[in-house]
């Protein structure tokens, strides 16, 4: 069984989450327009991704103390939450710490039968626009790819 973070645990995560966020902007803060270079847009470019790793580690230790451990988890949570609204792609970039979330939507639609909607299925939802129909997922019949 997992360990999940205790209190004081989480508030050290919050801790770290907060320096990565203050540090991304001090780090953009000290870019100079008028003298960027490209070598030195490709180094402050390293630095904000290695920022940013650390920015995901502490949201996703975060997740794991409340148990939602898989951005597949995050992102099915997320949607029951907003049953019947509009969500998008950024949102649940967010939420799922992960930049691609297509994979994890066409998983829970055809493998776990999650009705979600996008501009595929509905005239009026934009690209990278998302809806969860339902809260009760639908029976996927067997196939031979899946039996």
């Amino acid at each position: 069984m997992t360990k999940h973070p205790g209190t004081a645990d989480l508030a050290d995560q919050l801790r770290l989450l907060d320096q990565a966020i203050r540090g991304l902007s001090q780090h953009i803060a000290t870019l100079e327009s008028g003298s960027l270079t490209l070598e030195t847009w490709q180094n402050a470019a390293a630095a904000l991704g290695t920022r940013m790793a650390a920015m995901d580690e502490a949201a996703n230790a975060i997740n794991s103390h409340f148990g939602l451990t898989s951005a597949q988890s995050r992102i099915l949570r997320y949607l029951k939450d907003h049953v019947g609204e509009v969500v998008t792609n950024d949102q649940l970039c967010g939420v799922s710490g992960v930049r691609d979330t297509t994979r994890r939507l066409r998983e829970l639609r055809e493998i776990h039968g999650w009705m979600i909607s996008s501009n595929v299925h509905r005239d009026d939802l934009s690209p990278g626009q998302y809806v969860l129909e339902s809260l009760e997922p639908r029976m996927i019949r067997s196939s031979s790819r899946y039996a």
